[in-house]
């Protein structure tokens, strides 16, 4: 299906105000990586929702009120005014005004009513049709096209959250897990749950024809691995907080240890081909891609997180993660009265997360590009429904935009090296101030048009076919493109190749060589003047004379010539 759907949710609350006390939102499933059922998980209700195999999205005006977002600072918050709840435009509406008699003093159209007449209504009626009337319908209309300008943003048009994206036909995600205790320690919780993650991405992610991905998993222990106990070490940081108690009135520092992501992914990047096997030689083959995910699976019961926000940290060439077996921890973040959490024992939603991001370029929910800004913004608007990102939501399950978004982004990316490699062999020849058609030979230039005739056409096709959401033609498309691309390339380098370059020697300016010999015949003179002794100061003043006429100096004016002559 090309189309998206949008559906408005009880608009007839218009006619029929909502009873008192009756607020409602909407929980998104919470896909449980594991047969324990989780209550720390946060679960923060919404007012709409988008579909996950279909594209639709729908908004209950009715249902709220809400508000999410940073409890002190920070941007991206929403509120009940960032929403289209319908009550809040109907409690701002002044009540109608009535005669003695009970009736309307303003005139009601009967389009709200098509099928009563004004003397026939009920008081109830009356009082609906007032209700009507003073409803502020710009306000409100104006108020679902921002909603709406918003939710394209962040569900239709997301952009890529990476650049470049992996383009493979071969994906490993190798899992690499870390512990502080023995390999074969029983885990006094095991919630983290790889064989979940592997099944959502199967399951959730499309996967173009002839692609292929595998799972591996290794395991070390910080006891016996001296390069995973240096990396620790250097990466590992600690932060003071002072908090004050209202109890006694003193202030009190906090000492909290956290892993610095960039440190870590720098000391990573140095012993990954240790700690990973198979990764240099997965590397090396052509289509494949190797993605290790690092998670430092600690049993202390301290809370250590990266860059002491973050449970997982998408990398373009790994993820990193960390759990501990610390109790729920709390954000300064609010749902409502409620604050944001996230369970430091399970790493797997966020982990799950940076894996779509790191390999697909998939921008977590919170983040859009603004074009004001010429740079990425937080709007947490849509991290309240099914999603694998944010702290606002514990589902594991992807929307349709964050599916499309991964077959999308690889084609985007293929579009634009294809755009940027025709600029560059049209502009091949540009330095030397030669057009192509000026380069190729009669018969080259015929091979050149053909194959850019068909360039063309597999381009617009693979737009048509992405524009209609079919994501394999438009790859298949987009792949065959690339072997006329290098066909032209051939083209023009073979007629590159029958140039050859030369050196023009041009004459200097006239002012500049006659300087050049008038001060190296100065300094002759003068040295010849100091060997002989012979000739003197008239001698030299005659010889200069005499230069400066040579060499157009001083010449003599036609008036002086006539009288000489």
């Amino acid at each position: 299906d090309m189309s998206y759907s949008i559906y408005l949710l009880n608009l007839f609350s218009v006619h029929e105000p909502k009873p008192e006390n009756l607020n409602y939102l909407y929980h998104a499933p919470s896909l449980s990586t594991t047969d324990i059922p989780r209550e720390d998980r946060m679960n923060c209700g919404s007012v709409f929702w988008a579909g996950t195999n279909d594209r639709y999205i729908w908004v209950d005006v009715g249902a709220g009120p809400h508000s999410y977002g940073p409890r002190t600072s920070g941007e991206g918050g929403v509120t009940t005014a960032s929403l289209p709840y319908l009550p809040r435009y109907l409690s701002s509406s002044p009540d109608a005004v009535e005669s003695s008699s009970g009736e309307s003093q303003k005139k009601v159209p009967l389009s709200a009513f098509p099928n009563s007449k004004p003397s026939s209504l009920s008081p109830s009626l009356r009082q609906k049709q007032s209700l009507w009337n003073n409803f502020p319908k710009t306000k409100f209309s104006l108020d679902i096209i921002s909603f709406l300008k918003r939710t394209t943003d962040h569900l239709i048009s997301p952009s890529i959250h990476r650049y470049p994206v992996h383009i493979w036909r071969e994906l490993t995600l190798h899992l690499v897990m870390f512990h502080d205790h023995p390999i074969g320690y029983p885990e006094k919780y095991d919630y983290f749950n790889w064989k979940h993650i592997q099944a959502q991405i199967l399951k959730q992610v499309p996967i173009f024809q002839n692609q292929k991905i595998q799972f591996n998993f290794t395991e070390h222990s910080l006891l016996d691995c001296s390069e995973c106990s240096t990396i620790l070490i250097h990466s590992r940081k600690e932060h003071t907080s002072t908090t004050y108690r209202d109890r006694n009135s003193q202030l009190h520092s906090h000492v909290h240890s956290f892993i610095d992501s960039a440190e870590m992914h720098a000391m990573l990047e140095k012993f990954k081909h240790m700690l990973v096997p198979g990764l240099e030689q997965g590397s090396k083959k052509e289509g494949s891609v190797v993605i290790p995910i690092f998670l430092f699976d600690f049993s202390f019961t301290n809370i250590m997180l990266l860059d002491r926000q973050y449970q997982s940290i998408s990398f373009p060439d790994m993820v990193i993660s960390i759990q501990t077996d610390a109790p729920k921890m709390l954000f300064d973040e609010v749902c409502g009265t409620d604050y944001a959490s996230v369970d430091p024992q399970d790493a797997s939603r966020a982990t799950f997360g940076s894996i779509l991001t790191t390999v697909w370029s998939i921008a977590p929910t919170e983040i859009r590009w603004s074009p004001e800004r010429n740079s990425t913004s937080k709007d947490l608007l849509w991290t309240v429904t099914n999603t694998p990102f944010g702290v606002f939501s514990a589902s594991m399950e992807m929307s349709f935009s964050q599916r499309d978004s991964a077959a999308r982004n690889p084609i985007y990316f293929l579009m634009d090296q294809t755009i940027r490699r025709v600029h560059s062999l049209l502009d091949h020849f540009a330095v030397y101030d030669k057009e192509l058609s000026e380069v190729l030979s009669a018969s080259e230039h015929l091979k050149f048009v053909r194959r850019w005739n068909f360039l063309q056409y597999k381009l617009e096709q693979a737009k048509s076919k992405l524009a209609s959401h079919n994501y394999n033609n438009s790859m298949s498309y987009m792949i065959s493109l690339q072997h006329d691309l290098s066909a032209l390339h051939e083209l023009v380098h073979e007629a590159g190749s029958k140039l050859s370059s030369y050196y023009v020697c041009k004459k200097t300016s006239s002012s500049k060589s006659t300087m050049t010999w008038f001060l190296s015949s100065f300094f002759v003179l003068n040295y010849f003047i100091k060997i002989t002794s012979v000739v003197g100061s008239v001698g030299l003043l005659i010889y200069i004379v005499q230069l400066s006429h040579l060499f157009g100096f001083w010449r003599p004016t036609s008036a002086a010539k006539s009288k000489s002559n």
